[in-house]
């Protein structure tokens, strides 16, 4: 199976590495991507920007968007509308839950468990230990 691509279209499954640009409607498999669009699920490491529509799992992103589901780590700037499960991001929003460790800035709506956080807002339950500037519900 050759495991270099340019810009190519497929319709269902592409399982590779070092792709530039392409589209894939179903199923992403690969590593160093740089520009994509995915519609349901995408695996992969050190990406740069690309959307995706359900499922996300990969590490070292800076700049993206997703609807469900992202799990990775190291990034910096995204939006997301249900789950973020990641270590060391900055600046970020999110609807429904967020667990990692050493966030600087976000806002939530639901739920966050994490230590090490200087300033956020959630609505409904906040876990944390060390925070400087935090507001919740319900007490600890």
């Amino acid at each position: 199976m050759t495991t270099i691509f340019n810009p190519c279209d497929v319709a269902n499954t592409v399982c590779g590495r070092r792709f530039c640009s392409f589209k894939v409607d179903n199923t992403l498999c690969g590593r160093r991507f740089h520009s994509f669009k995915v519609d349901n699920t995408l695996c992969g490491r050190r990406f740069r920007s690309f959307k995706v529509d359900n499922t996300l799992c990969g590490r070292r992103f800076r700049s993206f968007k997703m609807d469900n589901t992202l799990c990775g780590r190291r990034f910096r700037s995204f939006k997301m509308d249900n789950t973020l499960c990641g270590r060391r991001f900055r600046s970020f929003k999110m609807d429904n839950t967020l667990c990692g460790r050493r966030f600087r800035s976000f806002k939530m709506d639901n739920t966050l468990c994490g230590r090490r956080f200087r300033s956020f807002k959630v609505d409904n339950t906040l876990c944390w230990r060390r925070f400087r500037n935090h507001r919740g519900n319900k007490p600890l």
